[in-house]
């Protein structure tokens, strides 16, 4: 698992059987979630915008693909 720090945020990215999963803390929970991405490269920029997303509250700037991600994990984790 790649781990990284950027704005607070603890990120991982973990590939389980042919999926790539992000995972990092937000305001104290650990959110996951499942990304589209067919590679470590896709799954890296789902995940930066993601966290970007959750720190300015904005998605308009985002990929459908992306837009997707955030809107899904924000809806099932609150």
């Amino acid at each position: 698992m790649a781990r990284t720090q950027a704005e607070g945020f603890v990120t991982g990215l973990m590939k389980i059987s042919e999926k790539f999963y992000v995972s990092f803390r937000w305001k104290g929970n650990r959110i996951r979630t499942v990304t589209p991405a067919r590679n470590e490269t896709e799954a890296k920029k789902i995940g930066r915008a993601m966290k970007t997303a959750f720190t300015i509250g904005i998605v308009g700037h985002l990929s459908p693909t992306e837009q997707e991600v955030v809107v899904r994990t924000y809806e099932n984790n609150g």
